[in-house]
């Protein structure tokens, strides 16, 4: 039987791909690790340095893999573009806008006062959640992402470097189920909570939601995961990463913490850019916030606010009374945008449930506070 001709794209990307492998040969990794050899010996470069070039250059040859085989472009350069066109390109995406019934145009988060401010999250976005600990950031990340992979039905990644896999499957099952969640860690359910477990994991099942706890990730490696995913499992719905300061950086050598925020920042964004999916990026604040009388965060509590600022799309601050009665098991937190590129800032009203570490809409709908 013949072997029917391949298109162009695919010609051209197994052309490109034999290519790189051709430029990673063996004889070529086997000259620069001897090169790198004989400067060590001779005092040139010394420790984890070593073989820091070597690295680099397996790192270029694998993003450039990467690029073809998601079909990004060799060239990031758009270069000018002529007005008339970009005029027609809005008015269409005007009128797929106005075709959408409801006010969400993205990915609905779940909750209402918030999608009504932002209209959903974006394609491409970076999105940076930041909140004093134990406020309950990786809960409502987890009450988003479950939301998108469940209702939504779009694939969801969770790059959890803080917390065990198993401990965010607890809080899902909770959120679905309504059993507290200490039931669930010591397994001492009622007779009525058990039937309810049973009906969570089946409708759990085919919820595509992929969790990834893999610790010391940088970058470029929580990159490659994405694209792999994609690649796997189709368009994804969101990427959460919890959280920006265990991120780890991979360069070697002494860099200012700004630009290395910044970098990893940039990174993130050229992801969300590639695989056309938010990105949801939880990051702590510094001390700040808790040492001053009036203990909502602005955005000068963000550690390295310079690169947050100029990378992010949206900046959500969660802040709720963190004092609550042992008695207490909901209470209202508010959550403030601070930086939207294109939309209103202003704060929306959340409910707290303690029991189950779940955000849910509050029982009145006009909590929206635009500015």
């Amino acid at each position: 039987m013949c072997r029917p001709d391949l298109p162009n794209q695919a010609k051209f990307a197994a052309s490109h791909f034999v290519a790189l492998l051709l430029k990673i040969r063996v004889s070529s990794v086997k000259a620069n690790v001897m090169d790198i050899q004989s400067k060590s010996r001779s005092g040139k470069i010394y420790g984890p340095v070593a073989f820091m070039g070597l690295a680099r250059m397996l790192r270029r040859r694998a993003k450039a893999l990467i690029k073809i085989f998601s079909g990004a472009s060799q060239d990031q350069t758009k270069g000018f573009q002529c007005l008339d066109a970009l005029v027609v390109e809005m008015v269409d995406r005007v009128q797929d806008a106005a075709d959408i019934p409801g006010e969400v145009i993205g990915i609905s988060s779940g909750f209402v006062d918030l999608d009504r401010m932002t209209t959903g999250f974006r394609p491409g976005d970076l999105i940076v959640l930041s909140s004093r600990p134990g406020i309950g950031k990786t809960a409502l990340a987890t009450n988003i992402a479950q939301h998108i992979a469940f209702s939504v039905g779009l694939p969801v990644a969770m790059f959890s470097l803080d917390m065990a896999a198993s401990n965010l499957v607890k809080r899902i099952v909770g959120s679905v189920s309504s059993i507290d969640l200490t039931h669930l860690r010591t397994g001492k359910l009622s007779d009525e909570e058990w039937p309810r477990l049973a009906d969570a994991i089946e409708k759990l099942r085919n919820c595509d939601l992929h969790i990834d706890e893999s610790m010391g990730l940088s970058a470029s490696e929580l990159s490659a995961k994405a694209h792999k995913l994609a690649v796997e499992r189709g368009q994804l719905g969101l990427i959460v990463v919890d959280h920006l300061q265990l991120i780890c950086h991979r360069e070697g050598g002494r860099v200012d913490r700004v630009n290395e925020v910044g970098e990893i920042l940039r990174d993130l964004k050229t992801l969300a850019s590639e695989l056309k999916c938010p990105i949801l990026i939880l990051s702590q604040l510094t001390g700040r916030a808790a040492r001053r009388c009036d203990k909502r965060p602005m955005l000068a509590d963000l550690g390295d606010s310079v690169a947050i600022e100029h990378q992010a799309d949206i900046i959500m601050f969660l802040d709720r009374d963190d004092n609550m009665g042992a008695t207490e098991q909901t209470c209202i937190a508010e959550l403030t945008i601070a930086k939207q590129r294109n939309g209103p800032n202003g704060t929306v009203k959340l409910t707290f449930i303690r029991r189950l570490a779940k955000f849910e809409n509050p029982p009145s709908k006009q909590s929206v506070n635009s500015q």
